[in-house]
């Protein structure tokens, strides 16, 4: 478009819409994909002509969600939206540019996969601004499990022993709080 703009368009009187796309197409046969490009060193129209033979037909119609509202995962396995953070589960974060689609109720927040659509949050709406609102069950790999994090933490002790039965009485104690 940029191109057209500034190279077609700028200084043509403008008629209606036919006359100018049928200009436009005329133009663009004789100039922009007629001519050698200065970058590639190829004429786009025969480069086009080869690609073209591998153009595949879309065959459904691409749904589009009913609000889609898309946020950039941080390397803090967070989102922004509107002026809070909002946690995602920890690895969500990739290394990439990963975006998730949120969906905005009055009162609540859902944030999903945009590949599989599995929901992977959900949070009570904050109206404030700055806040981080945190499932925290966000901040530990729960493939692990909690042997794994009392074995970590265990290990870090000089006394393994002790440290793994006080560990335990605490998981115990825990336990029998929740029941």
């Amino acid at each position: 478009m940029k191109y057209v703009k500034q190279n077609f368009a700028r200084h043509r009187m403008f008629v209606s819409v036919d006359k100018l796309n049928e200009e436009c197409l005329s133009w663009l046969d004789r100039t922009g994909n007629a001519l050698v490009h200065h970058t590639t060193k190829k004429i786009p129209a025969e480069v086009f002509a080869i690609e073209k033979q591998h153009l595949r037909p879309v065959l459904e119609k691409i749904k589009s969600p009913k609000m889609s509202i898309t946020r950039t995962v941080r390397k803090d396995n967070t989102i922004w939206y509107e002026g809070n953070r909002y946690s995602v589960p920890l690895g969500t974060y990739d290394g990439t540019a990963k975006e998730v689609g949120v969906q905005a109720c009055e009162t609540r927040l859902r944030i999903y996969d945009l590949d599989t659509r599995e929901y992977l949050a959900e949070h009570e709406r904050s109206f404030l601004k700055g806040q981080l609102i945190q499932n925290t069950n966000h901040r530990r790999d729960r493939t692990k499990g909690i042997r794994a994090y009392l074995e970590s933490v265990t290990r870090q002790f000089s006394d393994t022993q002790l440290a793994a039965a006080y560990l335990e009485a605490i998981c115990q104690r825990q336990l029998h709080r929740t029941k």
